[in-house]
């Protein structure tokens, strides 16, 4: 009798761990654009234009579904860009390279792994010291004036809508500019 009850109790257990997850999805979502253009998502409606959105909650499966011609073809709701995984890393400067240069000039060089299928849509954004210095179409673009001692530099692709594709791991570098020490009088 109590191996019975233990087994019911069990199967009791899992239904609430299969079930839980789910009924966490359970809640309204509203989606609006705001004036520049941007969607935005929330739990109550923020704007007057907000619509209740339905999320589709995911399956679990065990058995095994090939899904390659639904990731490989794209449809007319998927982009190229979610097609792609892209891979940036920065070629120069190296990590923990000193640069010595009087004027404090860097070049920043990126190499990206495959190259982009649209390439006027997509920018390369450049992050230096946590704040954005350049976006660009270039994949190189060299800093000019920057103070001595150490940088870090990341690299994102960005497309047209200014999402982020990929980024480079952050890469850490040292300015040394030259000084002429001059004899003191005496």
């Amino acid at each position: 009798m109590f191996r019975k009850l233990g087994q019911s109790m069990y199967k009791l257990a899992i239904y609430f761990l299969i079930i839980l997850p789910i009924l966490a999805y359970a809640t309204d979502v509203y989606q609006w654009k705001d004036t520049e253009g941007i969607v935005h998502y929330s739990d109550s409606p923020q704007s007057p234009d907000a619509q209740p959105v339905t999320l589709k909650i995911p399956t679990l499966s065990t058995q095994s579904q090939d899904n390659s011609e639904q990731i490989t073809k794209p449809t007319t709701e998927n982009k190229t860009s979610d097609l792609i995984t892209y891979r940036i890393e920065i070629q120069s400067p190296l990590p923990d390279q000193t640069i010595r240069d009087a004027e404090g000039k860097v070049d920043i060089q990126v190499k990206i792994n495959p190259e982009p299928i649209r390439v006027g849509k997509v920018k390369f954004r450049f992050i230096l010291d946590g704040k954005q210095v350049a976006e660009s179409p270039n994949s190189s673009m060299q800093l000019l004036g920057l103070d001595r001692g150490e940088h870090r530099i990341t690299v994102a692709l960005v497309d047209e809508n200014a999402l982020i594709l990929t980024s480079s791991t952050m890469v850490t570098f040292y300015v040394h500019k030259p000084m002429v020490m001059k004899k003191q009088k005496k």
